[in-house]
């Protein structure tokens, strides 16, 4: 069970709500909410091609390049000019072969996601800037800043229920008619979509964390640093504030950190 969930992430993730940093998120990736027991989980295909819903969107991570397709549709297209260019060389009973194959209705296009291209500048904004860094504690900061600038900037926690993330949300899912968001696009995001924002970037520059999924739409972040206030330095967890005071690392079992992972 346990390596089979390893092998997919987003279910993974659905089912434990956690992901350790061992855990890379790669493309496909999807946050569908937590599963409920007994519940199937649907593939991010099947998700795609559903009716749209009031229900909370489903997220997908998506890095690959558009150049990527449209390599593969110049080989397509290349694939067709070869054939084409033998036609000449046909008999008449290959013709009309081919012909009654035309009358034939064609096969579906293969489903594929949606481009993210705002993520793909995140993702080179945060090797741009963030690799350079040299100390660990300096990156997380770092990152957790680019997180938050990403999604709506700081927030402060008395004024959380003025923040509009929730029509954002569903203004997105309106302009594109789909349950399904690539998380580049969403710019007014709360604890769920920044954490997952900042583990999806964390893992492609190197920088380890987890992430976790707590109730309420509550999500955050953990990283491992040595504590430099103990004598010797010992490793410690700390939650990454991407919401109040974005770059903030709060200590383990501190009150900061628990108002950050509990309503």
């Amino acid at each position: 069970m346990i390596s089979l969930l390893n092998s997919n992430l987003s279910a993974k993730y659905s089912l434990t709500s956690h992901l350790a940093s061992t855990d890379l998120i790669c493309d496909g990736f999807y946050d569908a909410g937590k599963a409920r027991a007994g519940q199937r989980i649907l593939t991010l295909e099947e998700m795609s091609k559903q009716p749209v819903s009031e229900h909370r969107p489903i997220i997908v991570v998506n890095t690959a390049a558009k150049e990527t397709v449209e390599t593969e549709e110049r080989q397509s297209n290349t694939s067709e000019t070869d054939t084409s260019s033998k036609a000449e060389r046909r008999t008449p009973r290959k013709k009309k072969e081919e012909d009654k194959q035309k009358d034939e209705p064609l096969p579906e296009k293969p489903w594929k996601m949606m481009d993210d291209v705002s993520l793909q500048l995140l993702i080179k904004e945060a090797k741009e800037s963030i690799i350079p860094l040299t100390d660990e504690r300096e990156q997380c900061a770092a990152l957790a800043r680019l997180v938050s600038e990403a999604m709506g900037g700081a927030v402060e926690m008395e004024r959380l229920h003025e923040f509009p993330w929730v029509l954002h949300l569903s203004e997105l899912k309106f302009q594109l008619q789909a349950n399904v968001v690539p998380i580049g696009l969403i710019s007014k995001g709360i604890y769920g979509h920044r954490a997952l924002l900042f583990k999806c970037l964390a893992d492609c520059i190197g920088v380890s964390c987890t992430l976790v999924r707590g109730e309420y739409n509550r999500a955050w972040n953990e990283v491992l640093l040595f504590n430099r206030k103990e004598r010797p330095a010992q490793p410690c967890r700390y939650t990454v504030d991407l919401m109040h005071q974005p770059g903030s690392l709060l200590a383990p079992n501190t009150l900061a950190a628990v108002q950050y992972q509990t309503i």
